[in-house]
């Protein structure tokens, strides 16, 4: 009766433990390496390829801000992840490809306004000598710079609308 009771008691165990939904383990570059294997090798085949592509646009943007930032973004990425599962970890990737849509346009538009100041100001240094050479060529630099930084924000607002609506951007 007690070796049943106690295989029993073993049985549920390993039912319990080995029924528990992978998450990603963010201790270590290597715990992070397996744990994120582990979790897509555990989805259907047709989540699959959507869990790698979001797990591989992460990791991508964490060593690209670790090279311009000169900060270990991997191990802050490691962190964020630390415990998730595959929706979790679906919806994060979602949240921070638009972060990061916002952040561009952000970005543009800061463009954008520095290239209008110089395009305000070469204008009102050209108005004072209209014949300058210099300042008609670094107008029209200017105006170009304005184009293409105005161009940008466009570019960025529509990735953004059809991010929001579910189409490929």
């Amino acid at each position: 009766m007690r070796d049943t009771w106690v295989f029993t008691l073993l049985f549920a165990i390993l039912f319990i433990t080995g029924c528990e939904e992978p998450r990603i383990n963010g201790s270590s570059e290597v715990a992070f390496h397996i744990s994120s294997q582990r979790l897509v090798r555990a989805q259907p085949a047709e989540k699959r390829e959507e869990l790698e592509a979001a797990l591989s646009r992460l990791l991508l943007a964490a060593m690209l801000d670790s090279m311009n930032m000169g900060e270990d973004k991997l191990r802050n990425l490691r962190e964020k992840l630390d415990g998730m599962n595959a929706e979790q970890l679906l919806q994060f990737a979602i949240s921070e490809d638009r972060r990061r849509l916002v952040v561009l346009r952000d970005r543009a538009q800061i463009a954008a306004v520095a290239a209008q100041t110089r395009l305000d100001e070469t204008t009102q240094a050209l108005s004072q000598a209209p014949d300058d050479e210099s300042l008609i060529a670094a107008r029209q630099k200017a105006e170009t710079e304005f184009a293409v930084a105005k161009q940008e924000v466009v570019r960025r607002t529509e990735q953004i609308a059809k991010f929001d609506r579910g189409e490929d951007w």
